[in-house]
């Protein structure tokens, strides 16, 4: 009895995961035979073609299946081996490219943002914000309080520069939470001048320069002398100059500007911009 059901186990699966080898499916099967308390539930299994067979995720201390019908018929978590992880493609913690250390992620991408051969300084304190944007509302008639937008993680590094170090991921949930978090390619570099409210509510954009130019100054002259003061991608919109410089140093190369080019009208930091009317609006957690 215990071998028919076997193998009817392994075809179920079979049919419904073709690209998964057949020893795979098979361990899976026999385990699955010891697992189950009755034949009942390992029939109903069969029935379903194995369907149910395969968890998704952790849940409560335990799993729920791929069709999310509850999970009673869920194998156990401890099943899915790295082999057959591997073999049905199962985002496993280990194979996200996201680094296992976050302070280590966040410097790696910071360095993108500083001139060529420069190295970002030692780190001398690490911090973590959590940003969130509450607004009131109901649900089933019921008033709530909610979050607006995606949960904002920043990082912050200092380092040494005159601004701090951010880096920003958001939240970006499937099911009950981010598979993936923290993502370097949902990171944003942020400059932050001090720890306080504005400053983390609204960073500069890290390496990001807008420069008011007189009118009647030739491009090639503008760009010529800010790339001899370690600038770099001039873009130009009117007589609005925007260019990249160091990061994390926005003040000091603004101020540096409009001391050593007379045409130089005012040059600031770009700057975060977010939405301030909704009530009760922004909130600020310090994690770590």
């Amino acid at each position: 009895m215990e071998k028919s059901m076997t193998t009817d186990l392994i075809k179920g699966l079979k049919a419904r995961y073709p690209e998964v080898s057949t020893e795979v499916l098979s361990e899976i099967a026999q385990e699955a035979i010891l697992t189950f308390a009755s034949t009942t539930e390992i029939s109903a299994l069969v029935a379903r073609g194995g369907g149910d067979a395969l968890p998704w995720s952790v849940r409560g201390g335990g799993v729920f299946p791929l069709s999310a019908r509850g999970g009673g018929d869920a194998l156990p978590w401890s099943l899915i081996t790295t082999t057959v992880r591997k073999a049905l493609d199962l985002p496993g913690y280990v194979a996200l490219k996201a680094s296992e250390n976050a302070e280590h992620l966040c410097r790696e991408l910071a360095q993108t943002t500083l001139s060529k051969g420069e190295a970002l300084p030692a780190t001398k304190s690490f911090s973590l914000y959590l940003l969130r944007c509450l607004i009131e509302g109901t649900v089933s008639g019921k008033a709530t309080l909610g979050v607006a937008f995606p949960p904002e993680f920043l990082f912050i590094l200092d380092v040494g520069y005159e601004a701090l170090v951010g880096v920003s991921f958001l939240w970006s949930a499937v099911l009950s939470g981010d598979p993936t978090f923290p993502d370097e390619s949902r990171a944003a570099i942020r400059s932050i001048p001090a720890l306080d409210e504005g400053s983390l509510l609204y960073p500069n954009i890290a390496g990001s320069l807008i420069v008011k130019i007189a009118d009647g100054v030739p491009q090639n002259q503008i760009v010529n002398d800010f790339e001899s003061r370690g600038l770099w991608d001039l873009t130009f919109s009117g007589s609005t100059c925007f260019v990249h410089c160091p990061g994390f140093r926005e003040r000091f190369m603004c101020s540096r500007l409009s001391a050593e080019f007379s045409y130089v009208k005012w040059a600031e930091p770009d700057r975060l911009v977010r939405l301030i009317d909704i009530v009760p609006g922004w909130s600020i957690v310090r994690l770590v």
